[in-house]
């Protein structure tokens, strides 16, 4: 077995490298700069209905230029956010303006649609890469005139221009004009746009802002990570709130990768008695369709502890986010029911090990002790 620091000494530890994010080869589609400001697969809870950020957003200032990283069919659309609490969805209704003329399509938007634009490109592996917060009044005409089934653009075209917001995001002051891009693939799957172009400057790792064990699906704290060690029995989870950001810009937004490994304290050093294994890695999202499936079961809503709140949010005001590390994995899934199940354990101190990465391999490490006696 792998010998390990003692946890007494590391109790909450974090290290890092300077890198420069492994990424792909396509040109962003903004050449000025932007920042970095929502991350695929990000918590989010706008109107109170948690679900999954499905792409990546770029603050840059209204009026930038927005260009194609790619070639392929166009299609335009106005759409209207499809969500509620009760039944639970999240989704988009579009409306296709493909077969409007020129001068149809701009009679047919008014100002309160403006924001709500996408501009969407099928590439030859039928990816759709979907361009939304685009003014529709500076998608090039040419492209517009063009009947439905010779709309086309050549990587490195311009597609238009991002449109003003309204609202600013935390901790910016700055107004968040910005665009979302959100690549599908052929068979529905959420695929991580950052994966796919040009590497982006990040000198810093995740923070992991606190861990705690609660019992399986209760909100309330056992202990934290600099509280004493208590003895746990049956079902357990393991929760950690974890934050990152870029040299982008002051954002917060989630990690790229969450590993964990489980060590025991025995003949007198820590071993690991399972090692490490990927909890999360948003290479795609681990849902298709509806983005609220799964997210509740992963991102947890809240945790008390010692009467104190803890919460996930994601929307406007905060952008912090509370992971269920036990609650499953990328191939599996994650459901409320799973948990570690100390049942299994034989009595002894034992130690879970948190690595949380971004996409360039930066990495904070955190742990947390518990006793089964």
């Amino acid at each position: 077995m792998q010998k390990i620091v003692p946890a007494f000494l590391i109790l909450f530890e974090f290290f890092f490298c300077f890198c420069r994010c492994s990424a792909g080869e396509l040109n962003w589609p903004i050449k000025e700069h932007f920042s970095i400001a929502a991350h695929f697969s990000d918590y989010q809870n706008y109107a109170d209905i948690p679900y999954w950020h499905g792409g990546i957003d770029l603050v840059a200032p209204s009026g930038t230029e927005v260009f194609s990283p790619v070639s392929g069919e166009v299609k335009i659309y106005s759409y209207k956010i499809d969500a509620s609490r009760n039944p639970r969805k999240f989704g988009y209704l579009r409306t296709d303006y493909g077969s409007l003329s020129y001068n149809e399509f701009y009679k047919n938007l008014d100002s309160t649609e403006e924001r709500y634009i996408e501009v969407s490109i099928i590439d030859k592996w039928k990816n759709n890469w979907m361009f939304r917060h685009i003014a529709h009044k500076t998608i090039p005409a040419a492209l517009i005139s063009l009947p439905q089934s010779v709309r086309r653009v050549s990587s490195g075209d311009l597609i238009g221009k991002i449109t003003r917001w309204n609202d600013t995001v935390y901790p910016s002051l700055q107004t968040y004009h910005h665009i979302h891009l959100e690549i599908v693939d052929k068979n529905g799957v959420y695929l991580n746009p950052a994966k796919l172009m040009k590497p982006f400057l990040d000198s810093e790792p995740p923070l992991i802002k606190k861990i705690w064990i609660t019992e399986n699906e209760s909100e309330n704290a056992i202990l934290s990570h600099h509280a004493p060690i208590p003895s746990v029995k049956g079902k357990i989870d393991i929760l950690a709130q974890i934050e990152d950001t870029n040299d982008t810009g002051c954002y917060i937004t989630g990690p790229y990768m969450i590993k964990m490994a489980l060590s025991k304290f025995q003949n007198e050093k820590w071993e690991y008695i399972e090692q490490f294994r990927d909890i999360v890695k948003f290479d795609v999202l681990p849902v298709t369709g509806d983005r609220t499936k799964m997210v509740e079961a992963l991102y947890k809503d809240r945790v008390i502890e010692k009467g104190k709140t803890f919460r996930s949010e994601g929307n406007s005001k905060l952008r912090t986010a509370i992971y269920n590390l036990t609650n499953g994995t990328p191939d599996k899934g994650y459901y409320p029911d799973n948990s570690l199940d100390t049942s299994s354990l034989a009595p002894g101190h034992y130690c879970a090990v948190i690595e949380a990465y971004d996409i360039g391999g930066n990495i904070s490490t955190g742990t947390i002790l518990f006793k089964k006696e």
